[in-house]
């Protein structure tokens, strides 16, 4: 939302999302609109962080918009309860933080222990060796946590994809 900075802290957002969909099937945070997704985002976590609400509020289209307020957030527990493990949904909290500082980083991500007992075996190694396809999306997320590491390291300050992940955030 307005932001003039790209950063890793966005893709491991995105990660988070993509997480929430591929285990039930529905995005994590659908919205009509910016302003509809950030309520929806708040319905589920809680107030944005400091840094993003001054954002909004100083935004010309939001000007002298409000949230509505949410004495109690639905929670990533509720909604994910049954569905993901303890160490799954440790892990997904972790990376959906709304204070980008307390968000896990891609390095640190990877030494969660979600992701204990993974060797660093491919895809394809894995459907090799007929293990089952629940665990795809595991090896997945390892996957790509491991090339946000490395190709964020490669992008230029200007380089912006937040259009494209408008509906991530």
């Amino acid at each position: 939302m307005s932001s003039t900075t790209y950063g890793k802290e966005v893709d491991m957002w995105a990660i988070g999302c993509i997480m929430g969909e591929l285990t039930d099937g529905q995005p994590l945070f659908p919205g009509e609109n910016e302003f509809d997704q950030l309520c929806v985002i708040q319905k589920v976590l809680g107030p944005l962080a400091p840094e993003h609400m001054e954002m909004f509020q100083k935004h010309p289209r939001f000007l002298g918009t409000r949230f509505p307020e949410y004495p109690k957030p639905e929670t990533l527990e509720k909604k994910y309860l049954g569905k993901l493990s303890k160490k799954a949904l440790s892990f997904i909290k972790s990376i959906l933080r709304m204070d980008t500082k307390e968000r896990l980083t891609a390095a640190s991500a990877l030494q969660h222990p979600y992701f204990e007992g993974l060797s660093d075996l491919t895809i394809n190694e894995i459907s090799q060796k007929n293990r089952s396809d629940s665990a795809k999306p595991v090896f997945l997320a390892k996957e790509i946590i491991t090339q946000v590491e490395i190709y964020a390291e490669r992008l230029s300050p200007n380089f912006q994809l937040r259009d494209r992940l408008r509906h991530s955030m």
